[in-house]
């Protein structure tokens, strides 16, 4: 089998493995997952920095003008948090760069978690994308949100 098919046959097999949540699914997993209010930011806050970063796909990979990569539901930089393997980087969350791009964002969720503790961390991200972005959203006091989040449903099988 010739190179092409099986770069394509990974390609495949990799997106297979994403996935596009829907806004109150993934507010009620990283509300299990302990990101509401944690270091500050709201639920609402980490929602709508998921939206504007990937559009709360797991699949979603953006390179930036210095040529570094962003991996995931959460846009982690390849040249500090993860590692692509072709690209210098302090891998601060342990994690390869392509585990973030599943349908299992416990990962991701771990590796912001670590982000947000770093001195350098997610401060000035977050306090770009959420005055630029995610004011206008007042998802705080969202009757939606509220009701996703008191809904029952187990997001392990969604």
């Amino acid at each position: 089998m010739g190179a092409g098919c099986w770069l394509l046959l990974a390609s495949l097999a990799a997106a297979s493995r994403a996935k596009a949540f829907g806004r109150c699914q993934l507010a009620h997993l990283l509300q299990q997952e302990g990101l509401d209010s944690y270091r500050g930011y709201s639920l609402a806050d980490w929602l709508c920095m998921a939206f504007y970063e990937s559009n709360f796909d797991t699949a979603a990979k953006s390179i930036n003008a210095d040529s570094s990569t962003n991996f995931g539901i959460f846009q982690i930089n390849n040249q500090l948090w993860c590692t692509d393997e072709r690209s210098p980087s302090e891998n601060l969350c342990r994690v390869s760069c392509t585990d973030l791009l599943t349908s299992d964002i416990t990962d991701d969720i771990i590796c912001a978690k670590r982000i947000v503790r770093h001195p350098q961390g997610m401060d000035a991200c977050m306090k770009a994308i959420l005055s630029r972005t995610c004011e206008s959203m007042n998802l705080d006091n969202s009757p939606l949100l509220s009701a996703a989040l008191n809904h029952p449903w187990n997001l392990r099988q969604l």
